[in-house]
């Protein structure tokens, strides 16, 4: 048995198989608790009510809600209903105070609107602890099997509303136990197999099962599925790049009329190669891109034909040819300068014939309405690779930098003067434009110079400053040391000193007891040998003649302790100190 089967009767315990578009999930049942709305969830699996039912509604973290078969959330017919009529629709709520939202994946019905309004709707709870739900909603059920499959419902992506934008619905359901009785009529509406599923027309959701066509179409040619796939993701990166600003618009093209040509000796000049590339067709342009500072070649130019198959030509002809000493390297262009320049000036639509003429006579001379000197010869169309007319290169040639823009081989002797002189010109810009580069380089150099040097200053100052820092503090340290060793050498000169006080108050003590013991003796004679004995202050002779001392005084005895009977000794008799003891 199941472990959620604990809150009811293990006897009772009854479930039910969910197959969802997720996975599967197991749901046992309260019976003993909740036995009107067990039957009415069991029977209703037995008719094949849920199969195909959408989760309509997914609320992140907290509940999933389906068994509507509309699909919307406000349908839905009990097993009574379906036997009944429409008077028993709905049931009433088996609330049950033992029987909470504690455990994730607790099941309980969703009643619709009110009180005692249960019919189909069921939700699941997606976390543990929802006590809002405690008290409002009858609890039936929990999951006991399948909780991954609950976390990837929980995980779907999903509008405003909680409703995913790829359909999940349950695909079938399996009673796998079942203790009731049937009620009388439900034979009638069980169905002898499930039911075949019909999409909703209106129904504009991915469903469950939806992938690419060209996965599922398995007769498609490896090849063209390569091919497709390819030009999506050009197409993906061609957006990107349009929406960041490196390109006029994603369905711009390289120019098929132009060609790259590299590896050219830095001698050749634009010239020579119209020249060499006109016998293939009418060059519009001729450009050997230069350095704009100083003139000098780059080495590489573009050639742009009137005619694409003449550019064809050209590739398929002058690839690995010899020019100038050089074995240059001819491919087609895949520069979009000239393109960004139309759209720079006319949009993202490009512009007409006329719009061209007009910015070309803009930069012509006088005859044309322009600016003297600056007559740019014939006038020049460029055309997509495609076809499109509306983006078309105002100007001429391609516009590249340092371009020469070259008239064709065709022009008349004055334009070729006049060539020549716009040259002088533009040598002469070019002198004044590095003169002046080098005065501007050299007065930044003073100007960094002198910041070097201020720099230098204050890295100077904050050097000088660190060590008088040093300085200050290493003299703070001195200035302690010495305090201490002044206070030492003084506590020391205290201390000899206390020791020298007390020395002299100890000298000056014993002089003066020795003073007091003098006064008090005094010379006693000796009762034996007739000497003089020095008796203490206190000490007094007893009728025998033997000295005794009171409270502390000397007491005299002959040798072996018996006391003598005789006379005290006169003060003139010998000594004989040898015969006491003391």
């Amino acid at each position: 048995a199941r472990a959620a089967g604990s809150l009811g009767s293990l006897a009772a315990t009854m479930a039910v198989l969910l197959e969802t578009s997720k996975g599967d999930m197991v749901i046992d049942l309260h019976v003993d608790e909740c036995p009107r709305t067990c039957k009415n969830f069991l029977k209703l699996c037995k008719i094949k009510y849920y199969n195909d039912v959408l989760f309509h509604t997914v609320t992140k973290d907290f509940v999933v809600q389906t068994g509507d078969p509309t699909g919307t959330g406000k349908g839905g017919d009990s097993v009574y209903g379906k036997l009944y009529g429409e008077q028993a629709r709905f049931f009433e709520d088996e609330i049950r105070a033992t029987l909470k939202h504690k455990e994730k994946g607790t099941v309980s019905m969703a009643s619709g609107g009110g009180e005692n309004r249960n019919a189909s709707q069921f939700l699941i709870t997606a976390r543990a602890d929802c006590d809002a739900l405690d008290g409002k909603h009858t609890v039936f059920g929990v999951v006991a099997e399948g909780l991954d499959v609950l976390d990837a419902i929980n995980e779907a992506y999903c509008d405003e509303k909680g409703r995913p934008w790829q359909n999940i619905r349950i695909k079938h359901t399996v009673v796998l136990d079942d203790r009731f009785e049937d009620p009388p009529g439900l034979a009638a509406l069980v169905p002898d197999a499930s039911p075949t599923f019909t999409r909703d027309p209106n129904d504009t959701r991915l469903e469950d099962d939806w992938t690419p066509d060209d996965v599922n179409n398995a007769n498609v040619d490896p090849v063209l599925i390569e091919r497709q796939t390819r030009e999506k993701e050009a197409r993906n990166r061609a957006v990107v790049l349009e929406m960041i600003g490196d390109l006029p618009e994603a369905d711009a093209k390289p120019p098929e009329e132009s060609l790259f040509v590299c590896k050219l000796n830095p001698v050749t000049t634009d010239e020579d190669l119209e020249i060499i590339f006109s016998r293939f067709g009418r060059v519009v342009s001729c450009d050997v891109v230069r350095d704009h500072k100083t003139g000098d070649s780059l080495c590489f130019a573009f050639v742009t034909f009137e005619t694409r198959e003449a550019a064809e030509t050209a590739y398929l002809k002058m690839d690995n040819v010899l020019i100038d000493d050089r074995r240059v390297r001819v491919d087609f262009s895949q520069s979009m300068h000239g393109l960004w320049r139309n759209f720079k000036r006319f949009g993202a639509k490009g512009g007409t014939a006329e719009d061209r003429n007009a910015a070309d006579n803009a930069r012509r001379g006088p005859a044309f309405g322009g600016r003297p000197g600056r007559d740019r010869g014939v006038d020049k169309t460029f055309r997509a690779g495609d076809g499109r007319s509306t983006l078309e290169i105002k100007g001429s040639a391609m516009g590249h930098i340092g371009g020469g823009g070259r008239a064709p081989a065709s022009r008349p002797p004055e334009d070729r003067s006049a060539s020549r002189d716009r040259d002088r010109d533009r040598d002469r810009d070019r002198d004044r434009d590095r003169d002046r580069d080098r005065d501007r380089k050299t007065r930044r150099d003073r100007s960094r110079s002198r910041d070097r040097g201020r720099d230098r200053d204050r890295d100077g100052e904050r050097k000088k400053e660190k060590k008088r820092a040093r300085d200050r503090s290493r003299d703070r340290e001195l200035d302690r040391d010495r305090k201490k060793e002044k206070k030492h050498r003084r506590d020391r000169s205290r201390s000899r000193s206390r020791d020298e006080s007390r020395r002299d108050r100890t000298r000056r003590d014993r002089s003066l007891s020795r003073d007091r013991d003098g006064g008090r003796r005094r010379d006693v004679p000796d009762p034996e040998t007739g000497r003089d004995r020095v008796l203490g202050g206190d000490a007094t002779r007893d009728e025998n003649g033997v000295i005794r001392p009171s409270a502390g005084g000397l007491e005299v005895r002959k040798p072996g302790g018996q006391d003598s009977s005789r006379a005290a000794p006169s003060r003139d008799a010998p000594h004989r100190r040898d015969e006491y003891d003391y």
